[in-house]
């Protein structure tokens, strides 16, 4: 419970208790504030945490994605409207892209494999819905 609550409930104190509760947390924070910095001071900030190699994976990742995208739309004749959805990488739009135009989910997200659904893969998904 913080100092500030203090009025909100009932308690034991008197009006002069509670002024030198919150004078005493005002000073503890005040001294932790200039620890804080003299602390810094002598020992730097802490480095930032980042973890760029796997950001910058995740990028090149996503760029491969939505290109592969844009290559089933310029072999489809797709206008941009129809990969919207597509290129926000959601994976329901995902999943519903490769259903519509056939294509290979392995491939368009790992670049692996055959591009286009065999037939037997298109009946399977077919069955499925049902």
């Amino acid at each position: 419970m913080g100092f500030v609550e203090l009025n909100k409930i009932d308690h034991p104190y008197s009006e002069q208790q509670i002024e030198r509760i919150r004078r005493g947390v005002e000073s503890a924070r005040a001294l932790a504030d200039i620890m804080a910095k003299e602390a810094e001071k002598l020992i730097g900030k802490p480095p930032r945490r980042t973890n760029s190699e796997a950001i910058g994976r995740r990028r090149e990742f996503n760029q491969a994605m939505r290109q592969r995208i844009r290559d089933i739309a310029a072999s489809r004749g797709l206008s941009e409207d129809d990969i919207r959805p597509a290129m926000k990488l959601k994976h329901e739009a995902i999943g519903a892209f490769c259903l519509t135009y056939k294509v290979r989910a392995e491939w368009l997200l790992e670049g692996r494999g055959p591009i286009w659904m065999t037939r037997e893969e298109m009946v399977v998904h077919d069955l499925a819905d049902k």
